[in-house]
């Protein structure tokens, strides 16, 4: 929702292997955001991170009472889901800093990019403010109740609430996991989607209060996926089937019931649809695919001759349909694979993924601890 996510699209096209043009002045374009305040433009608004300044003293931005939900006090002040985002960012400075060579760069970036764990309170189990002084934002003031986290409605998120912006750590889920602890991590996140299925996922105005997952807008769009990283798979498969099924109409008016900013609820669909996602947005230094529930039965990748030799890549789904949802195996160019992941590699060498579904969750499928994509903290 806010920070300089163009640092993320920079960093995941050229951990693509795009690097026709000035990859130096690239790099050098998101360190500089991700170092230097933000200012004001002439034609009116903020041009890069305004509490970017604190947050490198800090190790967060701190909140303070003047924050809002979209205007914050002073430079000093602001969100603590800020604190989120610019740790996502540094991660991507970091890993393209490791992919330059930069290693000066990649061990700082990739310290920073740690932020995340110094607005996690671990007593609560969600991110929260905290002020200047390093002591925790007074959840029991006008803002809401620390009983009721998913209410903190206005107290240092952007358009969002804890329970939505906890889950914001997607460099490293795994880290994530550890904090929460995994049996929490499932629980909760469980709990989210069967209560937010009342409202079709969607959560808007005073709603923000009621239901968890808000799959209108940014901040935890990536949660049906999560499952994958804490043993449960079969969970991610089962959600983002419901979300397609349900969120998603096919008219005008149900089309996209939320907020399209910069088409990331119409991409979140075409690539659910044919079974693929990046929790990370493919910023790591070999980026991989997670794998959900495609909707259809064949999807046939053509690839781009400039930038890839395999020609096309094809997701094949057997026994496919809208019981026969959960994976019962997997192959990936004809050998079997057992983890919910592949890397980017595999995609452009050409080759096949091939699912065999079923009606019933395979509980054993990519579930083993060591079968969770890689993250940050948890490399493979």
């Amino acid at each position: 929702m806010v920070a300089s996510h163009e640092v993320a699209l920079i960093n995941s096209v050229f951990q693509k292997g795009i690097r026709d043009y000035d990859v130096e002045k690239a790099y050098e374009a998101i360190r500089h955001v991700q170092t230097t305040p933000g200012r004001a433009h002439p034609g009116g608004g903020l041009v890069g991170n305004r509490q970017i300044v604190p947050y490198m003293r800090l190790g967060y931005v701190p909140h303070g009472e003047g924050t809002t939900t979209h205007h914050f006090g002073t430079k000093e002040e602001g969100p603590v889901s800020s604190t989120l985002e610019y740790a996502f960012d540094d991660w991507n400075v970091a890993q393209m800093a490791q992919a330059l060579g930069k290693e000066a760069d990649a061990r700082e970036f990739t310290r920073r990019a740690y932020n995340y764990k110094k607005v996690f309170d671990t007593q609560t189990g969600y991110v929260r403010p905290r002020l200047a002084n390093g002591e925790w934002a007074d959840a029991k003031s006008k803002h809401g109740d620390a009983k009721r986290p998913d209410s903190w409605v206005g107290m240092g998120f952007i358009e969002g609430n804890a329970w939505q912006y906890s889950w914001f750590v997607p460099h490293d889920v795994g880290g994530l996991v550890d904090l929460m602890g995994v049996e929490e991590f499932n629980r909760r996140l469980e709990e989210g989607f069967v209560k937010s299925s009342e409202s079709n996922f969607n959560a808007t105005g005073d709603l923000y209060v009621h239901f968890p997952i808000n799959h209108g807008n940014q901040p935890n769009m990536q949660a049906a996926y999560l499952f994958n990283h804490a043993g449960q798979p079969w969970k991610t498969q089962h959600w983002v089937r419901e979300l397609m099924y349900n969120y998603y109409g096919d008219n005008p008016v149900t089309g996209w019931p939320g907020d399209e900013d910069q088409g990331q609820m119409g991409a979140w669909f075409v690539m659910s649809a044919i079974g693929l996602f990046q929790m990370d947005g493919g910023g790591a230094v070999r980026p991989i695919y997670e794998i959900g529930s495609p909707l259809f039965d064949k999807i046939t990748i053509r690839l781009d001759p400039a930038y890839y030799p395999g020609g096309t890549f094809v997701i094949e789904a057997r026994n496919n349909s809208a019981s026969n949802r959960y994976i019962q195996s997997a192959t990936l160019d004809g050998t079997p694979l057992t983890k919910s992941w592949f890397y980017h590699d595999a995609l452009v060498d050409g080759g096949s993924l091939v699912l065999e579904m079923g009606p019933e969750p395979n509980t054993n499928w990519a579930s083993g601890p060591d079968d969770a994509p890689p993250s940050m903290s948890k490399p493979r």
